[in-house]
């Protein structure tokens, strides 16, 4: 027979502050209960509460500033997080989005297999093309996400003009894990359109899944970048 284990107390409070933040509780850049408030919300010892709290630091989700207090991640920490590419300088590069279309249609084999979804459940597919600050085309993505992970209601011109770390944000949906791979290719024609280079050239080439905080994939982007001296990928955040 198999053993019942009982999770340690810790953990049941972590996954009750999980749960808060993916039902939008709090949304990116709020400030949480301390963790003695929350210690006395649920009747835990003060030590329960702070291993819970450092369960959620240790995987990114929230940002304890000195003095101040605890904040669920707001969309700079959050872009440092997900996006790794960087001046050489040091410098995170944001790039500002030039052109994008968004077609709704139902998700292929493939992108059923990456996202965990079913046969003809619809997706959003964007494809953007990104420019420096100043107006040098530099990234080419396409971005598949699930259109049931954002309201219905929400409108095309928010998805045209924002990224879906920007689309999560807007929307209040918490951010969990991501995998990316980086390699060197040569650019499907496409995208060597768009980045006005060769198809023979090299580029960038980011191939990211994103997760909710509750483990749910929430988009699957591949992204051309020009290869520049200036530009540089940091493997880790923060680096």
């Amino acid at each position: 027979m198999d053993k019942i284990v009982a999770k340690p107390l810790y953990m049941q409070v972590h996954e009750i502050l999980l749960g808060r933040i993916a039902e939008r509780e709090w949304v990116p850049g709020s400030q949480l209960p301390n963790e003695a408030e929350i210690a006395d919300e649920l009747g835990v010892s003060i030590g329960t509460a702070r291993r819970a709290f450092e369960l959620l630091d240790e995987k990114g989700v929230i940002v304890r500033r000195k003095g101040i207090g605890t904040f669920l991640k707001n969309v700079d920490d959050i872009y440092d997080k997900y996006e790794r590419i960087h001046y050489a300088d040091g410098r995170r590069a944001q790039f500002d989005i030039k052109q994008c279309t968004v077609d709704r249609r139902d998700a292929s084999a493939e992108e059923q297999r990456k996202l965990g979804m079913q046969a003809n459940n619809e997706i959003f597919c964007a494809k953007r093309l990104c420019e420096d600050d100043t107006g040098v085309p530099v990234k080419f993505e396409i971005s598949i996400t699930p259109s049931h992970a954002f309201p219905q209601d929400l409108d095309d011109d928010k998805l045209r003009l924002m990224t879906t770390i920007e689309l999560a944000h807007f929307c209040g949906l918490a951010l969990g894990q991501m995998s990316e791979t980086v390699k060197i290719v040569k650019p499907p024609r496409e995208s060597a359109r768009a980045l006005g280079v060769k198809p023979s050239d090299r580029v960038m080439c980011l191939d990211r899944l994103l997760l909710r905080l509750d483990g749910a994939p929430l988009e699957w982007r591949v992204a051309w970048c020009a290869m520049r001296e200036d530009l540089l990928y940091c493997a880790s955040e923060g680096a």
